[in-house]
């Protein structure tokens, strides 16, 4: 519930050490695991006026703007289609920016996280168990 202005240096920290703590001695890094960083925050962030940003590494060439792509072997060897498959993903959730008008199921779950309630008319996967296990966040 409190800014934090240097955040986006703690998502880019929890990724890393995500990565590096599950992987052993030895390992390829071809098969090191996808991370997906997920924050749901509660305090105002950045200037953006949207309640979920979705950010994914992608590598440009500075002279022609070309996307860099996987060659056919990494496709295979990685078993991915892009560079951005392999590096982390990350979800930003500001419960805060979000009107409280649930469109999909991915709102509702927002909307359990704002407002501490499931209305009737959510059927969002999971929900109603979190509502029966009384799932409430307190501050």
């Amino acid at each position: 519930y409190s800014r934090e202005q240097d955040y986006l240096f703690r998502i880019l920290f929890g990724a890393a050490k995500c990565l590096s703590e599950h992987m052993d001695k030895g390992t390829r890094y071809s098969d090191v695991s996808k991370v997906i960083s997920i924050s749901i925050l509660y305090f105002d962030f950045c200037a953006g006026d949207d309640y979920i940003y979705h950010g994914t590494t992608e590598f440009y060439g500075l002279h022609n703007q070309h996307k860099l792509e996987l060659n056919a072997e990494q496709k295979q060897l990685f078993d991915c289609e892009k560079v951005a498959d392999i590096f982390p993903e990350h979800y930003i959730i500001n419960v805060r920016n979000f009107n409280d008008i649930a469109k999909e199921p991915l709102d509702e779950w927002i909307y359990f996280l704002k407002n501490e309630e499931v209305k009737e008319e959510f059927h969002a996967k999971g929900l109603l168990e979190a509502k029966k296990k009384n799932l409430i966040f307190s501050s």
